[in-house]
């Protein structure tokens, strides 16, 4: 995953992430078994409808988009943590590009004021649900 800053004013920066497929795979077979086991396609069992049905009946979109509202919340965490912010509110979040299921999301927060001589601290509160 790849990560930059951008400072808006003192108090907001945008945060641009680059996810590659490799981490976005085990969150679209996720969404296809999820969505496979919610619609019902004649000839195929409840959870048992291919991949390339679902993209027929359903839309590769809504796999990709359910892909990456599951997993929004840790791509944008692991950017915070990466770039050594602090949010102080929820972030505004745009999709920017999904092409082939590769992807930008860029997000913005409100965030305190860095001072160049204060130590760099990392989000330890942050921590993964289990």
């Amino acid at each position: 995953m790849k990560t930059t800053v951008e400072n808006l004013d003192p108090s907001r920066i945008k945060l641009t992430v680059e996810v590659p497929y490799e981490e976005l795979k085990p969150s679209l077979d996720a969404a296809y078994k999820e969505i496979g086991s919610q619609i019902q396609v004649p000839g195929f069992r409840r959870g048992h409808v291919p991949n390339r049905v679902i993209d027929q009946r359903v839309g590769r979109g809504a796999v990709i988009q359910e892909a990456v509202n599951n997993k929004l919340s840790d791509f944008y965490r692991d950017a915070i943590t990466e770039a050594e912010r602090v949010p102080m509110l929820q972030p505004e979040v745009d999709v920017v590009e999904l092409p082939n299921a590769t992807g930008e999301n860029e997000a913005s927060s409100p965030s305190p004021p860095r001072s160049p001589s204060a130590p760099s601290s990392s989000c330890r509160s942050c921590a993964r649900p289990s």
